[in-house]
């Protein structure tokens, strides 16, 4: 059996559920990742596997792309999904364990370096030794809040280079800086 994320994780989310955490869900777009695309382009996608999508968004395209592929994907958004999904997703994760963690545009949107540790920290504690976890953010604009359409949203306006310190350690870069936009970091 997988052994099941740390007590603190697990809480973290729990307690978003209850609250109704909700900090990046403006930021939700109806589109593939392009991550997953470049993944697909090396060919680092492979049928029969599960991708935890941290900050996976509202909506199922990315999903339905991966399916397409043979790969299960299980998003991880209290702020765009219901709390009963996401505690799913926790106990499936907990159950059976995922092959790959894909971040999207989600480290971006976290004000917080302690928030943003902690989406790391939720990709470590989900793989096993071995497996790797892809990062990509959106860079563009001026850091901090926007109101846009009634919407408030934050943005860190970094490029993804900056991002590599917040991801190694934990984790393991095995490239001096980020490939076609994304960082590949493995879990050692």
């Amino acid at each position: 059996m997988r052994k099941r994320f740390p007590l603190s994780t697990r809480r973290a989310y729990e307690l978003m559920v209850a609250e109704g955490y909700d900090l990046s869900k403006d930021t939700s777009r109806p589109q593939v990742p392009e991550l997953f695309g470049v993944i697909s382009d090396l060919g680092l996608w492979h049928r029969g596997t599960v991708n935890l999508d941290l900050g996976g968004g509202r909506y199922d395209k990315g999903t339905k792309y991966l399916s397409r592929r043979g790969v299960t994907n299980l998003i991880l958004d209290p702020g765009n999904r219901p709390g009963d999904y996401t505690l799913w997703v926790l106990d499936e994760i907990e159950a059976h364990g995922c092959d790959t963690v894909t971040c999207c545009n989600l480290l971006n949107v976290l004000p917080l370096p302690e928030d943003r540790a902690a989406v790391v920290r939720t990709a470590w504690d989900a793989l096993p030794d071995g497996a790797p976890a892809y990062f990509s953010v959106y860079a563009g604009g001026k850091r901090g809040w926007r109101v846009k359409n009634g919407k408030r949203s934050w943005q860190e306006g970094r490029k993804l280079v900056t991002y590599m310190p917040e991801i190694s350690p934990p984790f393991t870069v095995p490239l001096d800086k980020p490939y076609r936009d994304i960082i590949m970091a493995i879990k050692l």
